[in-house]
């Protein structure tokens, strides 16, 4: 099983990963990086509430529903 992160504001995804846990550290990573001299009032501030976790179901990727590309 495989797990993205998406961008709950953009909806964008970020990554994906093996384990919730290394989704997990790859948010806090993230967070801990673009918050640096960040003033957590700012807009600008990045929380991990940001991010949102889900597993990928193996049949609703390509590669396991027959399609080449």
């Amino acid at each position: 099983m495989k797990y993205a992160v998406f961008n709950r504001l953009t909806h964008n995804l970020c990554g994906v990963f093996e384990t919730p846990g290394e989704a997990g550290k790859w948010v806090e990573t993230y967070t801990h990086e673009q918050n640096q001299g960040v003033d957590p009032n700012s807009q600008a501030y990045c929380s991990p509430f940001h991010f949102e976790l889900h597993e990928l179901v193996p049949y609703l990727t390509p590669a396991y529903n027959g399609c080449e590309n």
